[in-house]
């Protein structure tokens, strides 16, 4: 049998109330993530507005690109969270929270197991 995993992430929208996000995630993932999502889990009764309703981006001259400075920042006032790896918050946001939101208020993981009946 193969163990599965599933992420649950209680977003908060000021404008569309409190969504929860429930997405598969890998093993492999949860041990890139589990440091971001522990820093995430900490502090998120710290600030009410703190997630992203879209990744920072810059005008680059020629067109919009990510603003890897100020997506530090935030990373580091609203969760108290070092960013070593900037692409590591872009998969996540990406991939868990895309269309953003105003706040996460936690995050859990599951294990899934399959009951058979026989």
């Amino acid at each position: 049998m193969n163990t599965k995993f599933q992420i649950q992430i209680k977003t908060h929208n000021w404008e569309g109330g409190s969504p929860i996000i429930t997405k598969e995630i890998s093993l492999n993932d949860l041990g890139k993530f589990t440091e971001l999502i522990k820093k995430i889990n900490q502090n998120s009764g710290n600030k009410t507005w703190n997630w992203f309703n879209g990744l920072p981006d810059k005008w680059d001259g020629k067109h919009y690109v990510l603003d890897t400075w100020l997506l530090c920042k935030r990373m580091e006032e609203w969760f108290d969270y070092k960013v070593n790896d900037v692409n590591l918050i872009k998969e996540f946001f990406l991939r868990f929270t895309p269309h953003g939101c105003d706040g996460i208020e936690y995050i859990k993981i599951f294990k899934v197991e399959e009951i058979t009946e026989y």
